[in-house]
């Protein structure tokens, strides 16, 4: 809204310079610079003399009040980028001028960056204790962002400071409104206009008041009253047009939008807003015109030009918008923005040659560096969708040799080295992305992620925090970090992150079904159950909220009101593969064993192809402790068919967990023979040899697993614990070293431990302590994780720390073979 106080607070700043400017020049002669007085030995003409004269004559106060004037006649004619130059031109003179730190908040506020506003407004409220605009502004941006309790410090103040002031008093009103209390809001407004006839914010509410009310011809007496009193009046007739669009009046709704572009025909903003409104209601013709105006006023107007090949599109067809967008090109080939267009446009037409065609002239033909470079990424993303990987390695070496920096070519490469499993390499250049761009929130998303794969989750949560920053609250990026934190149990804050996105889409099922998913893991039951209630009223089918009720229940332990659910959604869904597990847990852990074997015999006897059910069936036999059943059913699977690889992982587990050694190998040789690329076989053979104390054999296994992948983080891990628990030589501890430096980064408790005690099998004591404090703190029940870090304080001569730790590790020994109890008794003792 145009505020009315603008000329109040002009004023204000205006006298506040000016008596700035004569507090710091008190009396003083100025000397005058030695260059003015050599210009009597130039011929130079004298108006040119008097103008350099007045323009370095002019006190830092001058220049600041100008470059205010000139941003403030920008703001008002909405040129916004304009206006924030200006306002910065002032502040880099004088850094505390409140009045260009506020014209800096009205822009971005105009720009809908409320971030950017809120910061701009805290600085004013903080400069000048008594601006009760700047508090206004912030008690509303509160009540915006769904955090009335801290709009209500700022309404505290302000009904301290001007309890009076229509400002405030609209504030209040406003606040009414959204508390349902309307009575109060319409009285509170009516006050406000007694005191200002023109305020038209006040107008405003009461027809919103209306609106809410479903009373929009009330609505339009009040707009109508406000525009009697501020004739074109701009916020006050674009809610009138929308009062009129619910009216289906839309004739009279363009006449406003018209009415206004003759009284301000510079303000492009109304046109495009009429363009819109246009195309709204499917007046394709009307809006092709506003554009061509638009365009005929100015033939640079890209963004006329791009809107109006959408709109030929619409309503005349793609091939009408390409032969404009072609008689766009030919009128200025040189316009690379247009060629850009005209490439998008083969993209979505799906003719990848014309589109490489068109990237090879931008190439050819920019003058500007920054094109030519962004039509070579993109023609090196082309050559990677048609696995050219030669030429776009050849491109991306091209753009980077001319920009190392250029962001859109390292975000392109680091995609390319997260493909390749490089992590840390992608993480480098997307650093350098972030770094140059603050707002690629992108970028940020994908670094956050990056670091998430490393298990690097403290550098992870910040950039997924900057990506949801950059990205203005933006639900995608918000959902990822509410994914990230459930998945790294940060259960309090996932759940606020979830409360923001529903704050914005109060009825996004994956929010919500989220949200049942981070309340159950809190015990929040009550909470779960009150969210499943919300999917119940949103979801098209009422098997979603069953479903997610069944699993609240389940983990209750309340299997007689999840069997029922579960059941229900099964019969719905009988093919749900995911469904059918469910219920097979349900049955079992209700004590209905029986009846989950019933069910998956039926099962395979109408599909006997089908291996799903008969590897449930195994895991019903071995959770009920019938081991030979649960055998049986392994080795039928793997004669029905070699391809069921499962059937040899668990087959051969379960030998191991018996004690069967002989038929496990057998059973793991042979499962390699037909999958020789499943890691799960290859790491059991891995086991398999260093249980039957053949370490060599285990280490070939691994060191054969590196030759596929040298980065196997897994593989590194098992690796260099072999190495230095079976090797006491220096390259053996140094190899594993290491390698253990290539995941040495990750806050994963049980990597974190292999970290440590391999630092301290290699003599780095102080590096030890602080890997196996990690992972003693985040596991604190682990005897091996205590008895390490007991060593290691051992080591560094803390004594006391040592002894805690190796007590903590016998009381949780029990009968593990990891802890060597008689050591643990022994160090003990001799610590006294």
């Amino acid at each position: 809204m145009t505020e009315n106080t603008q000329a109040k607070n002009h004023d204000t700043a205006v006298n506040h310079l000016a008596l700035e400017s004569t507090l710091d020049q008190p009396n003083r002669k100025r000397r005058t610079p030695m260059w003015l007085k050599l210009l009597k030995w130039f011929v130079l003409p004298a108006v040119l003399v008097v103008v350099l004269v007045l323009l370095f004559s002019k006190t830092p106060e001058e220049k600041v009040q100008a470059y205010y004037e000139k941003g403030m006649a920008f703001l008002e004619n909405d040129e916004l980028d304009k206006a924030n130059i200006e306002f910065r031109n002032a502040l880099q003179i004088k850094k505390n001028v409140t009045a260009a730190v506020y014209g800096m908040a009205q822009v971005a506020e105009k720009k809908g960056d409320l971030k950017a506003a809120y910061q701009h407004y805290l600085t004013v409220a903080e400069q000048d204790n008594k601006h009760v605009m700047a508090r206004v502004k912030l008690a509303n941006i509160y009540m915006l962002a769904g955090q009335p309790e801290k709009a209500a410090d700022y309404m505290a103040q302000l009904a301290r400071l001007a309890p009076n002031d229509e400002h405030v008093l609209l504030l209040q009103a406003g606040a009414s409104l959204r508390q349902g209390d309307h009575e109060k809001a319409v009285a509170l407004a009516q006050q406000a206009l007694k005191k200002n006839a023109k305020f038209n914010e006040a107008y405003a509410l009461l027809a919103v008041e209306r609106m809410q009310n479903k009373d929009p011809d009330q609505a339009l007496v009040f707009l109508n009253q406000g525009l009697q009193q501020l004739p074109g009046d701009v916020d006050l007739s674009i809610y009138k047009v929308r009062v009129l669009e619910s009216r289906q009046q839309l004739d009279e709704a363009a006449q406003v939008y018209l009415q206004l572009i003759k009284q301000t025909p510079n303000k492009k903003n109304l046109r495009i807003d009429l363009v819109k409104f246009y195309m709204r209601h499917q007046k394709m013709d009307l809006a092709e015109e506003q554009l061509r105006a638009l365009i005929a006023v100015d033939a640079k107007d890209q963004e006329a030009k791009l809107a109006l090949l959408d709109v030929i599109k619409r309503s005349k067809g793609a091939e009408a918008s390409a032969k404009q967008l072609q008689a766009f090109v030919d009128d200025a080939p040189d316009d690379m923005q247009l060629r850009f267009a005209q490439f998008a446009t083969d993209m979505q037409n799906k003719n990848m040659p014309a589109a490489k065609k068109t990237l090879e002239t931008i190439i050819a033909l920019a003058g500007e560096k920054q094109d030519r470079l962004k039509a070579k990424g993109l023609l090196a993303q082309l050559h990677l969708q048609e696995k050219n990987r030669p030429a776009a390695d050849a491109l991306i070496a091209e753009v980077l040799k001319e920009d190392v920096r250029d962001q859109q070519t390292l975000t392109l490469k680091a995609g390319l080295d997260i493909q390749a499993g490089e992590l840390e390499a992608a993480i480098a250049k997307l650093l350098i992305v972030t770094a140059d761009n603050a707002k690629d929130a992108n970028a940020m998303l994908v670094l956050a992620q990056s670091y998430a794969k490393t298990g690097q989750f403290v550098q992870a949560n910040q950039y997924y925090q900057k990506a949801v920053d950059a990205s203005q609250g933006n639900v995608r990026f918000m959902m990822s970090y509410a994914n990230f934190q459930f998945a790294t149990g940060e259960f309090e804050q996932a759940e606020k992150t979830l409360n923001a996105v529903l704050a914005q889409q109060a009825n996004d099922l994956p929010a919500l079904k989220m949200m049942v998913d981070v309340k159950t893991a809190r015990s929040d039951w009550t909470g779960a159950v009150a969210v499943v209630d919300k999917v119940r009223q949103v979801a098209k089918s009422p098997l979603v909220a069953d479903y997610l009720l069944s699993d609240v229940y389940f983990k209750q332990k309340n299997y007689a009101a999840s069997l029922p659910l579960i059941k229900r959604v099964y019969a719905a869904e009988p093919k749900d593969a995911q469904v059918l597990g469910n219920l097979v847990s349900h049955l079992v852990m209700a004590g209905q064993s029986s009846e989950a074997v019933t069910l998956l015999n039926r099962l395979h006897s109408e599909n006997p192809q089908d291996a799903l059910s008969q590897l449930m069936l195994a895991k019903v036999y071995l959770q009920s402790k019938q081991l030979d059943k649960a055998t049986q059913v392994y080795q039928s699977l793997i004669q029905q068919s070699s391809k069921v690889v499962q059937a040899y992982q668990e087959l051969a587990k379960l030998y191991l967990m018996t004690g069967k050694m002989v038929e496990a190998e057998s059973v793991i040789e042979d499962g390699i023979k037909q999958h020789p690329k499943d890691l799960s076989l290859q790491f059991l053979q891995a086991d398999l040899y260093q249980s039957t104390g053949k370490p060599g054999a285990a280490q070939a296994v691994y060191e054969a697993m590196l030759k596929v992948d040298a980065n196997a983080t897994s593989v590194l891990n098992n690796l260099a614990v072999l190495l230095v628990e079976h090797h006491s030589d220096k390259d053996s501890i140094a190899r594993a070293y290491q390698m253990t430096q290539k995941f040495s980064k990750q806050e994963v408790p049980e990597l974190k431990d292999t970290v440590g005690w391999v630092a301290y099998k290699a003599g780095k004591y102080a590096e030890a302590v602080k890997a196996l404090e990690f992972s003693a703190e985040k596991v604190p029940a682990n005897p091996v994780f205590q008895y390490h870090l007991g060593k290691a304080y051992l080591a560094v001569l803390d004594k006391l720390h040592a002894k805690l730790a190796l007590q903590k590790a016998l009381e949780g020994a029990g009968s593990s073979r990891d802890v060597p109890v008689d050591e643990v008794k022994q160090l003990i003792a001799e610590l006294g």
